[in-house]
């Protein structure tokens, strides 16, 4: 599946690149009509994570870069064009992203301010398809 395109909303997430898949699914076919056997349980592919940027100068400045790079393991996530618009529906700093779940990588945080880079690091980060996170994420300059 292709992350790439996010904007940092829910609505775009929502409407994009939020996936669920089945499997083992079993149906009957009887002439033009197919029927499920059985129920079938759909499960997303996907964490939604909401992360507040602030800068951690002072730990309270908010960061509403312009690209966001979420890096973990030998996989990315890049939101590389974020509308100020964002920011409008979100609030400053907030951003959505639909990233694939993973389980104990080290993860990386790279944003653009204005002509400013942030970075963040932590190791051991497991990310679970189908959960939210709401992540306060304090980004050196």
């Amino acid at each position: 599946m292709d992350y790439s395109g996010q904007i940092g909303t829910l609505a775009d997430i929502a409407a994009k690149y939020d996936y669920a898949m089945a499997t083992d699914v079993q149906f009957s076919v009887n002439g033009n009509h197919i029927k499920g056997v059985d129920d079938v349980t759909f499960e997303n592919q996907q964490a939604i994570v909401k992360f507040t940027l602030q800068d951690k100068a002072n730990g309270t400045t908010l960061l509403s870069p312009t690209t966001l790079t979420i890096e973990y393991g030998e996989e990315s996530v890049s939101l590389t064009s974020i509308p100020a618009d964002t920011y409008t529906t979100n609030g400053a700093g907030v951003l959505f992203v639909a990233i694939p779940g993973f389980e104990s990588k080290d993860i990386t945080l790279t944003a653009t301010v204005g002509g400013n880079t942030y970075t963040y690091s932590k190791s051991g980060v497991t990310f679970d398809d189908g959960k939210y996170y709401d992540i306060t994420v304090k980004m050196q300059h």
